[in-house]
């Protein structure tokens, strides 16, 4: 439907409208029009949801955003620790848009989030940023348990101060973005959060 047409049969809409308790004005049903065309003309997001920790459930802290009621529309299939630091892979790699937050020379796509069951909570912290086409980052992980507290989450309590053992289970999950003691993005999604054992490096996990 075009612009005229909705001015054209305006009378009827609105009709259509008031029937359903709607009161809609010109103006507004040509802007609606105008979000569905930019809506219709993007494929449709398919929505994942098979989250292994209850992100209702999650305390979120140290300034990463709010995310518990982004849809989770890509699903996590590998994660890699090495010396180069953590590689995670999911489809919307190839979609989700860079941002570039303030004072940044380059653009960001999405953060790295790490969740920890500390006395019966689950805390979560966005905090290692990737760019398109970077596959490691977030350093030597080695010992990773260490490498984590030391240099991902420093700023973090209480997760900045609790040390896990070999084979403790965690929480990833990333987001479309920067949400490393900040919020920017451009789109709301997220990937499914998934669990796993902490080994040191070199170690590959798939789902």
């Amino acid at each position: 439907m075009t612009p005229q047409q909705i001015v054209d049969y305006w009378p009827q809409i609105s009709q259509s409208f008031h029937n359903e308790g709607v009161t809609i004005s010109l103006q507004q049903g040509l802007a609606v029009l105008q979000d569905l065309q930019v809506v219709f003309s993007h494929p449709p997001i398919s929505v994942v949801n098979e989250d292994e920790i209850d992100i209702r459930s999650i305390q979120i802290i140290s300034g990463s955003p709010d995310v518990r009621n982004w849809p989770v529309t890509t699903k996590i299939t590998s994660v890699e620790f090495s010396t180069a630091g953590c590689k995670i892979d999911f489809d919307a790699k190839d979609r989700w848009p860079s941002v570039k937050p303030p004072g940044w020379q380059g653009d960001l796509q999405y953060t790295l989030w790490v969740l920890y069951y500390i006395n019966s909570v689950w805390y979560a912290v966005g905090c290692i940023e990737y760019w398109k086409g970077l596959d490691f980052n977030g350093g030597d992980l080695t010992h990773a348990s260490n490498q984590m507290m030391m240099n991902w989450f420093y700023y973090a309590p209480p997760m900045a101060d609790w040390k896990l053992g070999k084979g403790e289970m965690i929480g990833l999950m990333v987001t479309a973005g920067d949400a490393r003691r900040k919020d920017i993005h451009s789109v709301e999604e997220r990937s499914n959060i998934v669990k796993i054992p902490l080994f040191n490096a070199p170690h590959i996990w798939t789902f």
